[in-house]
């Protein structure tokens, strides 16, 4: 049974048990209703003589005059009508109730806490981010040997992470492998993945997020004043989109997950700019940028064009001489004197 399994086993079971508190059966004695038949014509009601002082109740049930054990348990309410007293139930007060319903949420929430002791695994994503839309991914967890199963979580804000997929082990329980096929906009989220060894559960692993490009259209990139600067010289570079969007990323090299993307000095709703005050050799290479929605951090656009920023002009600083050059300037000059 897994995690999701448990919790709503536990849930089931304080529901029930709780409502059936709340409405307990009528258990107890069940009253006789009084006789409130008319008498048939021609009956006349007994006279003290005949039942020595038997009440009507008593006539009409057939005990006149004696006692026996069905007499002694009739006792008469205050309405007139007689009560057969069965086994009674105390029943629990609200402030009681509320403990033990306290008392099992509290166990309820320690044994899922104690299921996840064991140490976490690691999640690893393939392709490396970002994904393109409609092209396959797989997630790989790498756990602990002999275990059983993995499950692969979603994480949503505010909310407890929803296991998506159950996998069973590979690698002698080492790794557990989640394909999802050609990934749709909707699958983009964020991830992570425990395993199952026996009846314990591991701790959440890394959270890896599977962004997905491509969601919308790829923006334009380009630059200020020239894709061949001089050294010391200022770069600005734009990214415009077409679609509105309020978040854009300028990558200088590659694109990886880990790698943050340079932030925009200035941005509106289909342009953002990114200022360099002096151009140096770290500047310079490839440059790429994409936009997405803060509504809709893991949809991205597509990729930009790419631009190649080179070197242009003279260097900054003119040719220095080192000292073992002076001193072979200084020995030449010395042997030309010499030899003339």
């Amino acid at each position: 049974m897994d995690v999701g399994a448990r919790w709503g086993f536990w849930r089931f079971a304080v529901t029930c048990l709780c409502t059936r508190l709340l409405n307990p059966p009528e258990i107890g004695g069940r009253e006789e209703e009084e006789d409130t038949r008319l008498p048939p014509p021609g009956f006349s009601a007994p006279s003290e003589a005949m039942g020595q002082g038997t009440t009507g109740t008593q006539a009409r049930s057939g005990h006149v005059g004696r006692e026996g054990p069905i007499a002694e348990q009739l006792r008469l309410s205050p309405a007139g009508s007689s009560t057969v007293p069965g086994p009674q139930f105390r029943t629990m007060s609200a402030s009681q109730l509320f403990l033990l319903c306290y008392e099992l949420s509290l166990l309820w929430t320690k044994s899922d806490q104690v299921q996840q002791v064991l140490p976490p695994p690691r999640l690893f994503l393939e392709p490396r981010f970002p994904v393109r839309l409609g092209t396959p991914a797989t997630y790989e967890c790498v756990g602990a040997y002999g275990s059983n199963a993995y499950m692969l979580m979603l994480h949503k804000p505010g909310q407890q992470p929803q296991t998506v997929k159950w996998v069973r082990s590979e690698w002698e329980g080492r790794v557990g492998k989640f394909p999802m096929g050609n990934v749709t906009a909707e699958q983009a989220g964020l991830y992570s993945c425990m395993y199952q060894f026996d009846e314990l559960y591991s701790k959440y692993s890394n959270e890896v997020p599977l962004v997905i490009r491509a969601v919308t259209m790829s923006p334009f990139l380009w630059v200020t004043p020239t894709t061949t600067p001089s050294f010391r010289q200022s770069l600005t570079f734009h990214c415009n989109s077409t679609s509105a969007s309020d978040q854009y990323c300028l990558y200088h090299g590659s694109m990886e997950e880990w790698k943050p993307c340079i932030e925009a000095l200035n941005k509106s709703k289909h342009e953002a700019l990114f200022y360099y005050r002096e151009v140096h050799r770290y500047v310079l290479g490839q440059y790429v940028c994409m936009t997405y929605n803060s509504s809709r951090p893991y949809q991205w656009s597509e990729i930009s064009n790419t631009l190649l920023i080179t070197l242009g002009g003279a260097p900054p600083f003119p040719f220095a001489l080192w000292p073992h050059h002076i001193h072979v300037a200084l020995t030449s000059a010395a042997l030309g004197e010499l030899l003339a």
